[in-house]
């Protein structure tokens, strides 16, 4: 068995008995509920026959709200002496778990082990691994945990009822916004249940590699690489780590620690062949999923920006500090990722662009060519010149040209619509401009980058003569001699020539 399909029977198995006790806690709180609603069942009855009479005032001379939150906390205190056996049994069956994991884990990445070599593995005492049951991550009783809870709802019960009598809602209504916020300490209430049980298996199993680190020299994230998993837990997923290092996984994440061991030539025994497999990262992984799939994970506007190149997968994970939880992966925004100005661009992307948008659009890129002698126009944002970006066409091989220096308006919509595929993308433009040489006019596909060395080098890369400066109307010769793409770049299809290009300006560092 590989050391990956060990590691997820392991987990499976431990989230199998974590979702038997969160269905538990689920019924029994609901049994709390019903008794809560008995109490409220009344007090509302009250407030439906005072009608006018009802005011925060009037609540509170009747004593049925401080009533019912004295109810609500003792009745979650009950709730938490049920459920805390359940959770910290869950941590001791999690801990155990991971002991027999973590070995079993590390036997099957070290492989068959050459003959006349045993590997021994050095089991932890209880004593080792007590404090991870019964406790929370920031060291205290889980049981103060459970219990804050209680106070929690009652304030919640409390602010609902009172916002509900502000707002003159009917009791119906009234009843369903205090529903609503007592079942949200159930929804925090299982978040610490998943989070604390996977929090002792992921601790109890470093601890384990910690003290077998003559074969154990770090870990590796594994996720579950599902529909549910985040993206920042798909970017993770296969990164390497010290034993030194922490798994900041998110409240109620699934991942886990897979051990990173060294080779038989680390451990002094050369000339033996490995026969371990190295399985694809997460971000590997992922690009192998249908857009669909993609979508469902990063969002649709995100999907479609990382698809055409404009961000790896990294490039999502952000840090979270929390006093609860401490620090946490996040997946990051759009805005966090490209910054506002290039995110609203791929926002505005997610509109279909209609024929009377293309007709639209036409018609004013025939007026700036008429004006100016030329023009760059975007489908979504429209006219780019005097703004501080410069215009390269890697598209040169999708480019027409017409007789004279008037355009007609049937020019430009039919070049639009034969290269829609490609102007759907919020980074290319419709050019145009006039060669006195020649007497043609030019139309093109053009990108706006605001760096100008990196247009210059985009420029070179795609072999044009110049690029154009937005901001100051005026060609920057590159270099290229404008005859043709390179043949290297030929063999690309021209929608996938600017993720392409980004790729590898991006592996050069230059963004």
């Amino acid at each position: 068995m590989s050391i990956y399909r060990s590691g997820n029977r392991f987990r499976r198995a431990l989230l199998r008995g974590e979702r038997k006790a969160a269905g538990e806690m689920v019924r029994s709180y609901g049994l709390t509920w019903r008794r809560i609603k008995e109490e409220l069942d009344t007090l509302l009855a009250q407030i439906a026959e005072a009608k006018d009479e009802i005011s925060l005032a009037w609540l509170l001379r009747q004593e049925r709200l401080e009533l019912l939150q004295r109810q609500v906390e003792a009745e979650l205190r009950r709730w938490a002496d049920m459920a805390e056996p359940g959770i910290v049994e869950l941590q001791r069956e999690a801990v155990e778990a991971a002991q027999l994991a973590a070995e079993a884990d590390t036997r099957a990445a070290m492989g068959t082990p050459p003959p006349g070599v045993t590997l021994t593995w050095a089991r932890l005492s209880r004593e080792a691994v007590t404090d991870l049951v019964g406790f929370a991550s920031d060291g205290s009783p889980l049981r103060a945990l459970l219990d804050g809870l209680g106070y929690e709802a009652s304030q919640a019960v409390r602010d609902a009822l009172i916002t509900g009598i502000a707002t003159g809602e009917n009791p119906r209504s009234v009843a369903r916004r205090i529903r609503k916020a007592f079942g949200g300490n159930l929804v925090r209430a299982l978040r610490v249940c998943r989070t604390e049980t996977m929090r002792a298996y992921r601790t109890a199993a470093l601890r384990n590699y910690r003290a077998n680190d003559d074969v154990v020299k770090g870990w590796r994230w594994l996720s579950a690489r599902d529909g549910r998993t985040c993206a920042a837990c798909w970017a993770m997923d296969g990164t390497t780590h010290d034993l030194d290092d922490e798994l900041h996984d998110h409240p109620n994440g699934r991942c886990v620690r897979a051990p990173w061991v060294k080779t038989w030539q680390e451990l002094g025994l050369e000339g033996i062949e490995s026969e371990r497999k190295e399985r694809e990262t997460g971000p590997e992984a992922f690009d192998r999923l249908t857009p669909e799939e993609q979508d469902k994970i990063l969002g649709a506007t995100a999907g479609k920006a990382y698809r055409a190149g404009e961000f790896g997968l990294r490039d999502v994970v952000g840090i979270r500090r929390s006093a609860k939880w401490g620090r946490s992966v996040r997946v990051r925004s759009l805005k966090e990722v490209l910054g506002e100005e290039r995110a609203q661009l791929w926002r505005a992307a997610r509109r279909s662009i209609r024929d009377e948008d293309i007709a639209r659009a036409a018609e004013r890129i025939v007026d700036l060519h008429a004006a100016g002698g030329g023009s760059t126009y975007n489908l979504f944002t429209g006219d780019q010149a005097g703004q501080q970006l410069y215009a390269v066409s890697p598209f040169t091989d999708e480019g027409e040209k017409v007789r004279g220096k008037e355009l007609m308006r049937e020019d430009v919509e039919g070049y639009i619509r034969r290269y829609l595929n490609l102007l759907l993308d919020p980074r290319n433009n419709v050019g145009t401009w006039y060669n006195e040489a020649d007497g043609f006019t030019y139309l093109d596909i053009s990108i706006t980058l605001p760096d100008r060395a990196l247009a210059e080098k985009v420029g070179r890369e795609f072999n044009q003569i110049a690029i154009f400066d937005l901001k100051n109307f005026d060609e920057i010769n590159v270099g290229g001699m404008g005859d043709g793409l390179p043949e290297e770049m030929k063999a690309i299809p021209a929608p996938e020539r600017l993720r392409w290009i980004m790729d590898q300006l991006r592996s050069r560092g230059a963004i």
